[in-house]
Formats: C-alpha cells, sequence, structure tokens
C-alpha cells in the first residue's frame, strides 16, 4: 500500500484484531500515548481500544466509564489526557453527566465541583489559545445551547453575549490558524442546520460563508494543518 503521504487517497486497513461493529462510540487521538483511543457504543460493553497506526488492541483498564453512547470526548493537550463527558447510557438508556479522564493506562472518574447537566450529543473540543477544553450543546430531551470549559479540575459555564441556538450532533474543531473553535451545522429541535460559528474563548461569532455545505447533523469535521483550514 503506497504511504498516504506520498499517493493521496483512502486505503483500506487489514489489522490483525479489531473492535466490534458499533456506532456512536467515542473516538479521539491520545498525542501524548501517540495512539486513537475508542471508547464503547451503542450495544456494545464498556471496551476500551487502542489503535497504534497498524493494530487495534483491546486494553482491560482497572477502572471504566460505564457502556455508553454518544458522549463527547476530546483529547486535553494541556493536561495531557483524554477527557470523556456524558453519553447515553446503554443499559438504562439514563443520558449521562459524569466526567472521565483517560491517562493511557487507566480510566479515571474526575469529582468537579461544577459539571454540565447530564446530555448526550454534545461536542467537546481543545481551545489551545486558552488552554481549555470547550463544550457545547447536546440534549437532555431538550436541545440545549449552552458553553462550558474545562481547566482540568473543574467546570465552569461561560456567559457569553451570542450563541448558536439550541442543537446536537454538530461538529466542531479548532482552527489553529485563526485560534478560534469553528462549529458547524448540527440539529435543532430535529432540524438540521449548516450555519457556522466562531468560539474566541469569549463569545460566539456566527460567520456569513458565500457558500457553505448543505444542512446536515452528525458530519466529521477536522483541522487539516497541512493546508491551515
Amino acid at each position: 500500500i503506497p504511504p498516504p503521504s506520498l499517493t493521496p487517497g483512502w486505503y483500506q486497513q487489514s489489522p490483525a484484531t479489531s473492535p466490534g461493529g458499533r456506532f456512536e462510540a467515542s473516538l479521539t487521538y491520545d498525542a501524548a500515548h501517540g495512539q486513537v483511543v475508542l471508547f464503547s457504543g451503542n450495544d456494545e460493553p464498556n471496551d476500551t481500544w487502542l489503535w497504534n497506526g497498524t493494530n487495534w488492541t483491546e486494553v482491560f483498564p482497572a477502572n471504566s466509564p460505564s457502556a455508553r453512547y454518544n458522549p463527547a470526548i476530546v483529547y486535553d493537550t494541556a493536561h495531557g489526557q483524554v477527557v470523556l463527558f456524558g453519553g447515553t447510557d446503554d443499559s438504562s438508556n439514563n443520558r449521562l453527566g459524569d466526567t472521565w479522564l483517560w491517562n493511557g493506562t487507566n480510566w479515571t472518574q474526575a469529582t468537579p465541583a461544577n459539571s454540565p447537566p447530564a446530555r448526550n450529543g454534545s461536542v467537546m473540543v481543545y481551545d489551545a489559545a486558552t488552554s481549555q477544553v470547550v463544550l457545547f450543546g447536546g440534549t437532555n430531551g431538550s436541545d440545549l445551547n449552552d458553553t462550558w470549559v474545562w481547566d482540568g479540575t473543574n467546570w465552569s459555564q461561560q456567559s457569553p453575549a451570542h450563541s448558536p441556538s439550541a442543537r446536537a450532533d454538530h461538529s466542531m474543531v479548532y482552527d489553529a490558524a485563526t485560534s478560534q473553535v469553528v462549529l458547524f451545522g448540527g440539529s435543532a429541535s430535529g432540524t438540521y442546520q449548516n450555519d457556522t460559528w466562531m468560539w474566541n474563548g469569549t463569545d460566539w461569532t456566527q460567520a456569513s460563508p458565500t457558500t457553505s455545505p448543505s444542512a446536515r447533523y452528525a458530519q466529521g469535521m477536522a483541522y487539516n494543518a497541512a493546508v491551515g483550514q
């Protein structure tokens, strides 16, 4: 298989071991340990898998979050650990509001003084400009438009002058070229959105691009450092 860095394109991998099929799992890159972390998913156990670029390995940490789907997950660069929040419990179907940290070996439940209400369908991103994790929206039966930041120990709700409408299953990413978080789309009361918003660490600002992707939810979005977008 040609190295993707030399020949642009998608190449299906054939690892010797692999997680079972699933959806609404949580997945993020753990830069401290150079591996991708996958956790649980709908109708799946609370399993943790690591991808090293060649193969998947299931690990068996001493502690672990309960089985769940559609949580928020991100790598916290400032503290060198993965942060997982909320989701829907796979056995009770209750929404969760717990915070868990992955250190490359084990999961530890955090005990913050303050915490966002239970929800699923929220999104988190690491804001390098403020060295904080930013969480926006999700649903607890009703869609939410609250903004929270995680400083490694505690959650703090923000009070921006402007904000995207309440929504779930949107996408967010940190744009290093402009030093701000970008949010796109999502589902607001069952209506798909195609608006674009930026978070500068204090307030949300709606962008007015000449062209835009069509309305959608649960889409993927990532920052491409090679081209700065």
